[in-house]
């Protein structure tokens, strides 16, 4: 398999498609005189690769909560943690829990510049006792 498309070759290399017929949602691919056809793969076969049978929709009672729109790419988050944490400092706050993100663009859609994040810390009042 080579980038998720398996080859289907056939007898000679002048025949130029093939299909396995493994897959009734295959299709096959035709680039040209004298190129090999590929199969894509159906709906069952994408939706195993991909890992979705592992995601599982949760509920989640965070309570109060921080959090910021970070707008760039991840190697620049520390600088909006940071100022998220001096947030939280200012009004007696501190993390009880993991934070997490929630990414609003596709990166593989969108340039760097323009990847946009919310940053979500749980907080609880700072014990002063």
């Amino acid at each position: 398999m080579v980038g998720g498309i398996r080859q289907a070759r056939t007898g000679s290399p002048s025949a130029g498609m093939a299909l396995e017929a493994a897959d009734p949602h295959a299709r096959l691919r035709h680039r040209g005189p004298g190129s090999r056809g590929q199969r894509e793969d159906g709906p069952e076969e994408k939706r195993a690769r991909s890992g979705i049978a592992h995601v599982a929709y949760e509920t989640m009672a965070e309570g109060l909560s921080v959090q910021m729109l970070h707008v760039g790419p991840y190697e620049t988050e520390p600088e909006t943690v940071e100022r998220m944490h001096v947030y939280m400092e200012a009004l007696g706050l501190v993390q009880n829990g993991l934070h997490h993100e929630i990414y609003l663009t596709d990166p593989r859609k969108t340039p760097p510049s323009g990847w946009k994040t919310i940053l979500r810390f749980p907080v609880e009042q700072r014990d002063l006792s």
